[in-house]
């Protein structure tokens, strides 16, 4: 609604004329109520109803003004529309009287609400055609306003505004006052249950009060007197120094300070506390004291520490962990260039403790290799560090050894594993470890390549045979194994993560029909550049770096992925699919059966492939790999049969269904008697066994028709089918 401006207030009396004795005696109530403790929204009701006594009019409302935004904050209304919610903010009645610093009659304008539900478009439908505001004043500020309306258009008299400015000048500090109780009585409210130590000090540092969590922190009674008690007293000496010598300066200068300092309660208790200073100062600039917050941090302290235990601690065996390992080897590293020293760290792998988790579960594991890592703890020096940086592996610094002495004290520890041992039933459970070991200082070698170093020389102790150590030897080579295998690592991480696994096939054919039986699933990897690298460029890199059972795994899901895509277009496929001897055990097992089953995979469309050395030496792995994937319905084969020493008993006692004759044995069949010999006797007893051959590596038809002769029923090779790239649609 918009009013006309009325340059002048109406001169002409209300009928409801009023006598100064009448007024005198409202502006002493006014006065009175002022100081009768009532609170801010008491009062401004009270006042109302005291001025509608003797000046009429149809809605009233008493508006606090914030001291910080200067906005309307909350307020009371009586009369007409007194249900109308009061809005906050800033309106330009409120902007003219508080600029003026008198009333402000009949404003012009009043501001617009774009809601036409909103509280300001409401009042504008009640008609109020009068209208006065005029602001509440302090010596030092405008506190609030005061506005009345009436549905008269006559407006309101001089005499009627001279008293409502004389009304306005007594209730002002009135209600600035109650105000300011409220907040006094609401912080020490907050003060009292707070559940941080508050109190409060002078200039010079002495205690003037503390709050009831504060005495309870200090051992202090409720009732003690805290005469003569200075900060000096509730705080260790060094803190003390600090808070006087910086924070109260501080908090002086700039308001604020704070800072974690140590508490001390009477009983002699020390407490980390986090420490907070407020300079507290009155509205003419006058120092009132120091107010200062102490909260109990010691249970958060102890959960820093904690966490950097658990970030810099192995959970099962209490040693240092990868994170920590890296930061004390840094340190060996440096100290021993600049001390001229020698040191040595050792890498320790141990062997089998991947059959004890898959025959006896991961519990009895896990309590092999924690006692493993005591004992590798107890055999070296109390400088010495050991750290478990993986799951089954350990290293160790050796702080001043020559290489010598750290190869002899490597050997011990290998003996000191092999004798490590926990009892299960009637089973002994014992496990062996390999070793490589990296002297250093080298010249440029940072930590990572010492790391390095000592992985390259326990690939050389596993290759080996296992159960020894390896010294790294920089003349041998081993700086550039190092470097191909951190190349090859790269590229092997990076075509895990970006999906640069490609899957190729290969044909098996049936030699009698001369049909495709089933594809044989190849990987190859694509790096960042688009070229495609054969498996024999980075299959024995990634079995040495620990990353061949994420390739199995992806190839795996990819050949699931690819058989369910050609299913679902009609043209059904067999697939055989090579596992690493990494990957063997029940875990992989039942990995394989799992996304089968999620994808709803039929498992008689598949072969698993496991090399002949793999059979031998994962052992029980492979037997319970193959009873796991036998009794899910998938078929599975022994790949590069008769490279090794497998019986004939093996195989009957694993459950193939397939042989997979080595390509040695069978691209010489058109030449060699003695190869012709020893695959037809191969081929006799593995069909006596009920178990179906595939030769590898067949390379014309005269050993076609040798092997079909002796009942080989699938044949494998360049001349019958090249590799090709697995299409990705039928």
């Amino acid at each position: 609604m918009k009013y006309a401006l009325s340059a002048t207030p109406n001169s002409e009396p209300q009928s409801d004329a009023r006598n100064a004795s009448d007024e005198m005696a409202a502006l002493r109530e006014i006065s009175r109520i002022g100081i009768s403790g009532l609170d801010a929204e008491e009062l401004g009701l009270r006042f109302l109803e005291l001025v509608r006594d003797l000046i009429p009019f149809d809605r009233g409302a008493v508006r606090p003004v914030d001291g910080t935004t200067g906005d309307l904050v909350g307020g009371v209304a009586i009369g007409v529309g007194s249900e109308i919610p009061l809005p906050s903010g800033r309106s330009t009645t409120m902007a003219q009287a508080i600029a003026l610093g008198r009333s402000v009659i009949n404003p012009e304008t009043d501001p617009e609400d774009p809601d036409p539900d909103g509280p300001l478009s409401r009042l504008s439908k009640l008609e109020l055609d009068a209208s006065v505001t005029f602001p509440l004043l302090t010596d030092e500020a405008v506190v609030g306003i005061v506005t009345l309306r009436r549905k008269s258009s006559a407006g309101f008299s001089a005499t009627e505004l001279d008293f409502l400015s004389a009304a306005a000048e007594q209730i002002g500090p009135s209600i600035d006052n109650a105000r300011l109780l409220d907040t006094v009585s609401n912080l020490a409210a907050i003060v009292e249950t707070s559940p941080d130590l508050i109190c409060r000090v002078n200039i010079e540092g002495v205690v003037q009060y503390i709050n009831p969590a504060g005495r309870e922190m200090l051992a202090i009674q409720s009732d003690s007197d805290l005469a003569g008690m200075a900060l000096r007293d509730i705080i260790d000496e060094p803190s003390s120094d600090i808070l006087l010598e910086r924070g109260i300066p501080a908090a002086l200068h700039g308001g604020a300070w704070s800072e974690e300092l140590v508490a001390v309660s009477l009983e002699g208790r020390h407490i980390p506390v986090e420490v907070v200073l407020a300079a507290n100062y009155h509205r003419n600039g006058s120092l009132l004291g120091i107010s200062v917050t102490m909260r109990d941090i010691e249970l958060r302290k102890r959960a820093e520490l904690e966490l950097q235990r658990l970030a810099t601690t192995d959970t099962l065996t209490g040693l240092p962990n990868r994170r920590q390992l890296g930061i004390l080897l840094d340190q060996a590293n440096r100290s021993a260039a600049r001390l001229d020293t020698h040191h040595a760290l050792v890498y320790v792998d141990l062997d089998g403790v991947k059959l004890v988790n898959d025959t006896h579960g991961h519990t009895v594991g896990d309590e092999l290799i924690a006692a493993v890592g005591q004992k590798l703890r107890e055999s070296v020096r109390l400088s010495d560090v050991v750290a478990r940086v993986g799951g089954d592996e350990f290293n160790v610094i050796l702080y001043d050894a020559s290489p010598q002495d750290a190869m002899a004290k490597t050997e011990t520890l290998l003996a000191q594993v092999a004798d490590v041992s926990i009892t299960i039933g009637d089973d002994r459970i014992q496990v062996t470890a390999s070793a490589g070991v990296a002297p250093f200082p080298m010249e440029g070698a940072t930590v990572e390549d010492i790391t390095a170093f000592a992985d390259v020389a326990l690939y050389q102790a596993k290759d080996g045979g296992r159960n020894q150590a390896r010294l790294y030897d920089p003349e041998q080579g081993g700086r550039e194994l190092v470097t191909a295998l951190q190349r090859t690592r790269t590229v092997i991480v990076d075509a895990l993560e970006n999906q640069r696994i490609v899957l190729y096939r290969q044909p098996i054919f049936d030699l009698a029909s001369r049909t495709i039986a089933m594809y044989e699933v190849l990987v190859r990897l694509e790096d960042a550049n688009g070229q495609i690298m054969a498996p024999a460029d980075f299959i024995p890199e990634a079995e040495s770096l620990d990353l061949i059972r994420q390739i199995d795994e992806r190839v795996m899901e990819l050949a699931f992925d690819r058989w369910k895509l050609f299913d679902a277009a009609g043209s059904t496929l067999q697939l055989t699919v090579n596992v690493s001897a990494r990957s063997v055990g029940t875990e992989f097992a039942d990995m394989i059966v799992q996304s089968a089953e999620k994808k709803g995979i039929d498992p008689g469309a598949f072969m698993f492939e496991i090399t002949e050395t793999a059979t031998l030496r994962s052992g029980g792995h492979a037997a319970a790999f193959v009873q796991r994937l036998a009794a899910a319905g998938f078929r599975l084969a022994i790949d590069d049969f008769g490279s090794g020493t497998t019986s004939i008993g093996q195989i009957r006692s694993l459950d193939f269904h397939f042989l997979k004759l080595d390509g040695s044995l069978v691209k010489n069949l058109k030449t060699d008697e003695t190869d012709r010999a020893f695959v037809s006797a191969l081929t006799a007893l593995a069909r006596a066994l009920g178990v179906e051959i595939i030769a590898e590596f067949v390379q014309d038809e005269e050993s076609i028709a040798f092997l079909a002769e002796i009942g080989v029923g699938y044949g494998q090779g360049y001349y019958l089918g090249m590799p090709e790239r697995f299409p990705a649609e039928p």
